[in-house]
């Protein structure tokens, strides 16, 4: 019986792990989140390349950390010690599709896609391997 449990519960974690990965390679959570950031970020009103450019590394920056504030506890909840694996794998799926989406001619698209997957994989990676941590020093502790 339990290994019958066991297995039905593995089948769940990788049919969530499918889903999760659909959902980051059409673009569902970064979209969401990005429309509503860009709602309500204090946009400058000076044309200016540098008041631009801080204003897009900034919000860029807010919208990796929600989205890894709201997807980084769900993933620590299924997939424990493995959350980090797993945030690896989605922000290779968000990385591989910004790619596809940006015309790499330009310079500054190739220097934003750097920064884009630099604050994807700092968010996503960082703060499962940090909650892991925190989590397993917790748990230390208890016993």
């Amino acid at each position: 019986m339990h290994k019958l449990l066991g297995g039905f519960i593995d089948a769940l974690k990788l049919g969530a792990l499918f889903v999760l990965l659909l959902c980051w390679g059409c673009n569902t959570p970064h979209y969401l989140i990005s429309n509503w950031v860009g709602a309500h970020f204090p946009w400058t009103s000076s044309r200016q390349l540098w008041d631009v450019w801080a204003a897009l590394l900034i919000e860029g920056m807010l919208i990796h950390l929600i989205m890894a504030v709201l997807t980084v506890p769900l993933l620590l909840l299924i997939y424990r010690h493995h959350a980090t694996k797993v945030a690896l794998a989605l922000s290779a799926v968000f990385i591989t599709r910004a790619m596809a989406e940006l015309p790499l001619s330009d310079p500054s698209h190739i220097l934003y896609l750097c920064y884009l997957s630099v604050a994807n994989l700092i968010m996503m990676v960082g703060l499962a391997y940090l909650l892991i941590k925190l989590l397993g020093r917790r748990d230390c502790r208890g016993q």
